[in-house]
């Protein structure tokens, strides 16, 4: 039987994005499958980026990045300019019509 988990917060993995996921027992193994529309998370991405990535698919302002980071927003806006250009997106519109 399969169980059904949630997670409100970004996650540091790409497996646990935030959305809603399916854990399947497979004889002894546990597998975590991703729902069909889920969009992919970009492969390459480093842990920090992935970080922003999860937390701006799950909405959150520069600001309360930085405050779950411990860093200032403009270093959290700096890093996600960069993830933009990494990404080839222009603006949070595009990101979110993308990834979320």
């Amino acid at each position: 039987m399969a169980e059904q988990s949630r997670h409100d917060e970004p996650a540091d993995d790409a497996g646990s994005t935030g959305s809603e996921t399916w854990r399947l027992r497979i004889g002894e193994q546990h597998v975590q499958v991703l729902s069909s529309s889920e969009p992919a998370v970009p492969a390459g991405l480093t842990q920090a980026e992935l970080k922003i990535f999860n937390a701006l698919r799950a909405g959150w302002s520069d600001e309360r990045i930085a405050r779950q980071r411990g860093t200032s927003p403009r270093t959290v806006s700096n890093q996600v300019r960069k993830l933009f250009q990494r990404l080839s997106v222009t603006s949070r519109r595009e990101f979110w019509a993308r990834f979320a």
